[in-house]
């Protein structure tokens, strides 16, 4: 289990924040794919902005950790190993209070996505501030923009 936590001294700084925007302070977002290095980008990106992060290698482990701890936000990679992000959205769907969905993957099809459950999608590649602004834009509640 990958747990990563800001230290109070690097909130607020680094890049891919955008202007006025504040701390989004207390809020969990489980990361959920399979290449390492793109999961650990993910997280870094994240902790910068400000956000409590959890990581998951797979969907069975990503769905294990929001039957234990329910994040605010999810993630999700399309295609991976064991138990892909389809099958994830499918499973999410049929959980009570389920978190909300940002795909981000290098599979373009945003529609079926969306169709899936998912509240957002990014393409990867992305840039930091690209993510964050869909973070925080499903944590809001205006999903789809």
């Amino acid at each position: 289990m990958v747990r990563i936590r800001v230290l109070p001294r690097n909130r607020g700084r680094g890049w891919g924040r955008l202007q006025g925007e504040t701390l989004p302070r207390g809020k969990l977002i489980l990361v959920v794919d399979d290449e390492k290095a793109i999961r650990e980008l993910l997280c870094r990106v994240l902790v910068i902005g400000g956000y409590e992060v959890e990581a998951a290698a797979d969907g069975y482990e990503a769905l294990e950790r929001v039957s234990t701890r329910r994040p605010d936000l999810i993630l999700l990679d399309l295609m991976m190993p064991v138990l892909d992000g389809w099958t994830v959205l499918d499973r999410l769907r049929d959980m009570p209070d389920a978190p909300p969905v940002v795909v981000v993957s290098a599979y373009l099809d945003r529609g079926r996505a969306v169709a899936a459950g998912a509240s957002g999608y990014i393409n990867k590649p992305f840039r930091s501030a690209e993510l964050l602004e869909a973070c925080g834009r499903v944590l809001a509640g205006r999903q789809h923009e």
